[in-house]
C-alpha cells in the first residue's frame, strides 16, 4: 500500500464518525422539530404529528377546520411577536388558516398557499398598538377535509425569520379603460411573507392576451422587497391591438417562483359626444323606474386619504384615479356616471370632529359643480361621537337647519328635509331615553324657522348571528318615538356555526338581505326602506381581522337591486337604499374602477332603468386623452 492511500484511508477513518454524528443531528432535528412543536400544544383534538421524514414533521389532520389548542405557559415563556411556519399544504380548497384568540376577541387570520411547496408564514401577534395576542388555538385550514401538513419550522420568534417567500397578491391595470394605442400601466402588488430582503427578484415571465407597442420593455429585474413589506411595481403598456384573454405574471428570486393569472380585455376606444376630446361631455340622466340613493363618503380629498387603499388594495383605484372631493370636477364626473347608471340621491356621511362639522369640502365643491342639479343629496348622521345631551342634540339640529336643509339640491321627502341618524338607538340611550322628545323639538325649531318639519329616518344595525332580524321591538319603539322611517345601515351577517371565521358569502347575505326585507315590512308596512348591501372586505383597515363578504359578483348584485325596485313599486318607499357608493376602504364600494370597471353600475343600471331606453356609454376621463 502506498503512503498516499494509506493516507486518505486514515483520513476517511477519522470522518465516520463525524458523518455518523452528522447522520444523527439531521436526524434527531426532524424528531427535535416534533417534540418542540408538541411543547407548543395542549391539545391536538385529533390530529396527530409525527416525524415521518428527516426533512420534515407531518401533521395530519382529520378535519383541517379543527382547533388545535396552544400551552398558554409555554407561550408566555417564549413570548416572542411573530409565529414563525415554513409548511407545505396542497390541499387546493385550502385558502386561510386562522389563530382564534382567548376571550371571543377574535382572530388572525392568514391566508395558505396551496400549491404544493413550503411556503413562509410570519404572522404577527401584535395589536395595533403593539400589545402581543397570545392565540388560544390554531385552525391550519378552513377545508373540512382530512388533510396532511408538511412543517419545516414552528415557532415562536422575536423577528421575521426564514428565507425570502414573495407572492404576487394581484396583478391589474391602473386604468381599467384599457385601449389599444392609448398609453397604460400594469401594476403588479407583490408580498414578502418571508424573514430576508428579497434581492435578486426577477419578472420571470408575461404574457399579455394582445400585442403591444415595441416601445414597451418589460423591466426583468425587479426592486428589493424587504421582510413582511408590500410593493407595487408598475408596468408601462401600450396596446398595440384590442384583444381579450388570459394575463399571466410570474416572478421570482433564488428562493422560489410565485405565479399569477387574470383576465385583459383590450378595446377601441370609444367614439365620443360630438367627436370632441376638449372636456367631459354633459351627463344623459337615465330614465328610471324608481329612485336609487346611496352612501358616500366625502373623506377622499388628500394622498394620505387614499393610503391604505393605494397600498394594500390598488385593484380598487377609481376610474376617476384617486381623487380629492374638494375638486368640482371630480363632483362633476361622479355626477355624470351616477345619473347615467341610475342613482339619483346621495346620503353624505355626516359628522363633527373637535366640535366642527368633518370634511366640509364636499359641500362646497358640491355647490361650484356645473352639474350639480342632477343629483340630490342628504345628511347621513354618524353619530358614533356621542352625543350626551338635549342641548348638545339641539345645537346640531340648529346647525342642519340654518346652514344645509336649504341648500341646493338637499333631499326632502313629503316636502320636508330629510336627515338619516345611523345610531339611533345608542343616541337614545346616550340622552338617557329623550330621543322621541329631542326629535319632536328639533321638528319644532325647523317650524320656527319656516321649514314644514323634518323627515326623520332611523338606521338599524343587526345582531351579529342573529337569526331572527326583524328587530320588531326596535323598530315600533322607532316608529312611535318620531321617525318617519327606518332603513338599514350596514349589511346583516350570514354566519352560521362552521364557516370561516369572518369570512361570508355575497350570495347568502343578499338572500338573507331580501328575507330580512319581508320581515321589515310586516313591522313597519311602507315605513321600511329597503338597503342593498354592496359586500365588505376592509382588509386596508383591519388586515388580518378583516371582515370578508366573498363571491360578490356584478349578477348578484343586479338580482338584488332588481328585488329591492320591486318591493317599492309595491310597498310605496320613496328609494331604495344601497350600501356604499365609494367606500373603498371598507371594500362597501361600487364606484367605476381598475379590478371592476364599470360591471357595478351597469348591473344596477340594467335593472332600474326605464324599458326600452338605450343607456348612454360609460367611460371616464382617460377615453378623453
Amino acid at each position: 500500500m502506498s503512503r498516499t492511500v494509506f493516507i486518505l484511508l486514515l483520513l476517511l477513518c477519522l470522518q465516520l464518525p463525524s458523518f455518523a454524528a452528522a447522520r444523527r443531528a439531521y436526524t434527531h432535528n426532524s424528531e427535535y422539530l416534533r417534540d418542540h412543536i408538541s411543547d407548543l400544544i395542549s391539545n391536538w383534538n385529533g390530529a396527530r404529528l409525527e416525524a415521518t421524514s428527516a426533512d420534515y414533521a407531518t401533521l395530519n389532520l382529520r378535519n383541517g377546520t379543527r382547533p388545535i389548542k396552544f400551552d398558554q405557559k409555554e407561550l408566555r415563556k417564549r413570548n416572542g411577536r411573530y409565529l414563525y411556519m415554513n409548511m407545505r399544504v396542497k390541499e387546493k380548497e385550502s385558502r386561510y388558516g386562522f389563530l382564534i384568540l382567548p376571550d371571543n376577541a377574535g382572530f388572525i387570520r392568514f391566508p395558505v398557499v396551496a400549491d404544493g411547496n413550503f411556503h413562509i408564514y410570519n404572522i404577527d401577534l401584535a395589536d395595533e398598538n403593539g400589545r402581543i395576542r397570545r392565540p388560544e388555538s390554531i385552525v391550519f385550514s378552513d377545508s373540512g377535509k382530512s388533510q396532511t401538513i408538511h412543517l419545516l419550522g414552528f415557532s415562536l420568534v422575536g423577528n421575521p425569520s426564514g428565507r425570502s417567500d414573495v407572492r404576487i397578491l394581484d396583478v391589474g391595470t391602473v386604468n381599467h379603460e384599457l385601449y389599444s394605442g392609448v398609453p397604460n400601466q400594469l401594476y403588479l402588488l407583490l408580498h414578502n411573507t418571508g424573514g430576508k430582503v428579497s434581492n435578486n427578484l426577477e419578472l420571470e415571465s408575461l404574457k399579455l392576451p394582445f400585442r403591444v407597442e415595441e416601445s414597451n420593455r418589460f423591466r426583468r429585474k425587479l426592486p428589493a422587497i424587504v421582510p413582511q413589506a408590500r410593493k407595487t411595481v408598475l408596468i408601462d403598456i401600450t396596446p398595440r391591438t384590442p384583444g381579450s384573454g388570459k394575463l399571466s405574471a410570474e416572478v421570482a428570486d433564488k428562493e422560489g417562483l410565485s405565479k399569477f393569472q387574470r383576465t385583459l380585455k383590450a378595446v377601441t376606444p370609444p367614439p365620443l359626444p360630438g367627436g370632441s376630446a376638449s372636456g367631459m361631455p354633459v351627463p344623459s340622466p337615465l330614465p328610471t323606474i324608481c329612485n336609487v340613493a346611496a352612501f358616500y363618503t366625502p373623506r377622499y380629498t388628500t394622498a394620505d386619504s387614499w393610503k391604505n387603499v393605494s397600498e394594500y388594495t390598488p385593484g380598487r383605484r377609481p376610474v376617476l384615479g384617486y381623487y380629492d372631493v374638494s375638486k368640482p370636477e371630480t363632483i362633476d364626473w361622479q355626477i355624470k356616471l351616477l345619473t347615467e347608471n341610475g342613482i339619483n340621491t346621495l346620503f353624505i356621511d355626516w359628522y363633527e370632529k373637535q366640535g366642527k362639522p368633518a370634511h366640509p369640502e364636499w359641500f362646497e365643491a358640491y355647490r361650484q359643480a356645473r352639474h350639480r342639479k342632477l343629483i340630490r343629496w342628504a345628511i347621513a348622521w354618524d353619530n358614533s361621537n356621542a352625543v350626551n345631551s338635549a342641548d348638545e342634540f339641539r345645537r346640531i339640529a340648529a346647525l342642519w337647519i340654518a346652514g344645509y336643509f336649504r341648500r341646493e339640491g338637499y333631499l326632502h321627502v313629503n316636502g320636508k328635509p330629510v336627515v338619516l341618524i345611523k345610531q339611533p338607538l345608542r343616541l337614545d340611550r346616550n340622552l338617557s331615553g329623550q330621543l322621541g322628545a329631542c326629535l319632536a323639538e328639533t321638528r319644532k325649531q325647523a317650524q320656527a324657522a319656516g321649514l314644514p318639519g323634518i323627515c326623520f329616518i332611523a338606521g338599524l344595525t343587526p345582531f351579529p348571528n342573529q337569526k331572527n332580524v326583524d328587530h320588531v321591538r326596535e323598530i315600533k319603539f322607532l316608529l312611535a318615538n318620531g321617525f318617519d322611517f327606518v332603513t338599514d345601515v350596514v349589511h346583516t351577517s350570514a354566519e352560521k356555526p362552521g364557516d370561516v371565521p369572518g369570512v361570508l358569502d355575497f350570495e347568502e347575505v343578499a338572500d338573507l338581505n331580501t328575507r330580512m326585507w319581508a320581515q321589515r315590512r310586516r313591522t313597519a308596512a311602507s315605513n321600511y326602506i329597503p338597503f342593498v348591501t354592496t359586500g365588505c372586505n376592509d382588509y386596508p383597515l383591519r388586515r388580518d381581522s378583516a371582515e370578508i363578504i366573498e363571491n360578490r359578483t356584478p349578477e348578484e348584485f343586479g338580482k338584488l337591486c332588481k328585488s329591492a325596485a320591486r318591493f317599492i313599486a309595491v310597498n310605496k318607499a320613496p328609494f331604495f337604499l344601497i350600501g356604499h357608493l365609494n367606500d373603498f376602504d371598507r371594500g362597501a364600494s361600487i364606484e367605476p374602477n381598475s379590478e371592476d370597471g364599470f360591471r357595478y353600475y351597469e348591473a344596477l343600471r340594467d335593472e332600474v332603468m326605464t324599458p326600452g331606453t338605450r343607456p348612454p356609454q360609460n367611460y371616464g376621463p382617460t377615453a378623453l386623452r
